[in-house]
């Protein structure tokens, strides 16, 4: 628990200790091990061009680390700074200094403290008690009363799923939150794909972050050179492009004509679109896009259709798009050149 100002059981200690290193070899040494002595209070010591200095840490310490049931800090602390006094001749120990301050709070009192480098070795202390609004640590639980307030949460759970269970399939959601691959049925728009290919989603690999796709070729499909040489030679569509200037002939003055001679079978983007298609197959590659519910476009990766040629379907895994840094399913997909 983080204590809070003013919280029974606990001791803020602030200021230092500071003064002039002795020309001894060993007195680092020896500080060192002063300071490692007296770990509940948490010195900070620092040597610097033949001068020391000793700062407590500011958190609050419980009392408890000073003795089994809380002994007394006044003591503990004074008796730290007796033992850094020691280490020192009587000349040099005369400009040891302390601003060393404790404020311990009891109940309903605050206990304040000040600790002063006596010239004989000993600390010299002044102490201050003054009535204050305490705050009582809270007190741990019983084993009767972990019980009781255990029991009332089972209870009290057991009431909730069992209502909840009347709307939610607990046992569905369990399956899905466990199973490593998430199922999931879209078919791809593909667009001037249609006459070649079939592009399915099967589901989501969440730990692998990648989304299961199933490549069907169709019978029109160009799965050798021939075929695609076919299809370039002799294209799907054929637009019949109209005169867009009158005629002129001997024959009897008729309207001039500004449409089309012949009905088109597809419009010119149609065959665009087609012809961009079968460049993508011919290289064996195409763009898988992905939206989400509102269209928003996801993200795209490149698919590719090079074992189409030896097999009438495949798997592949391609990258999910991110929503939140995590791999969703996309709403939609869509097949481009």
């Amino acid at each position: 628990m983080t204590p809070t100002p003013k919280t029974e059981g606990f001791l803020a200690l602030d200021g230092l200790i500071e003064g002039p290193m002795p020309p001894f070899p060993d007195m680092q040494a020896k500080l060192e091990r002063w300071s490692a002595a007296w770990p509940q209070l948490r010195f900070h010591l620092q040597i610097d061009a033949g001068h020391f200095s000793a700062m407590p840490a500011n958190d609050p310490i419980a009392t408890d680390a000073f003795g089994a049931g809380g002994g007394d800090p006044t003591t503990v602390i004074a008796d730290a700074l007796s033992d850094l006094l020691r280490l020192f001749p009587p000349v040099e120990r005369r400009q040891v200094f302390s601003t060393l301050r404790g404020v311990e709070w009891q109940h309903k009192l605050e206990i304040r403290t000040v600790y002063a480098a006596g010239p004989e070795g000993r600390a010299a202390t002044r102490q201050e008690r003054v009535p204050c609004d305490t705050v009582a640590l809270p007190q741990p639980l019983s084993p009767r009363e972990m019980l009781v307030r255990g029991g009332i949460g089972v209870l009290v759970a057991a009431g909730i799923l069992g209502l909840s269970s009347f709307v939610i399939d607990y046992p569905k959601l369990w399956r899905r939150l466990t199973a490593t691959t998430e199922p999931a049925h879209v078919v791809a728009d593909v667009g001037p794909f249609a006459p070649y290919l079939k592009v399915e989603l099967l589901g989501l690999d969440h730990q692998a972050g990648l989304l299961q796709l199933r490549v069907t070729r169709l019978p029109d499909f160009p799965a050798t050179d021939q075929q695609l040489d076919a299809l370039y030679d002799h294209p799907p569509e054929i637009i019949i492009l109209a005169p867009t200037t009158p005629t002129t002939s001997t024959a009897p003055a008729t309207a001039p004509t500004t449409g089309p001679a012949t009905s088109p079978t597809a419009s010119l983007m149609s065959l665009l679109r087609r012809r961009l298609a079968i460049e993508a197959i011919a290289r064996g590659t195409v763009r898988l896009v992905f939206y989400d519910v509102t269209g928003c476009y996801l993200g795209e990766v490149s698919l590719r259709l090079s074992d189409l040629r030896d097999r009438a379907s495949a798997e592949v895994s391609v990258p999910a798009p991110l929503i939140a840094n995590r791999p969703q399913v996309p709403a939609s997909l869509q097949l481009l050149p």
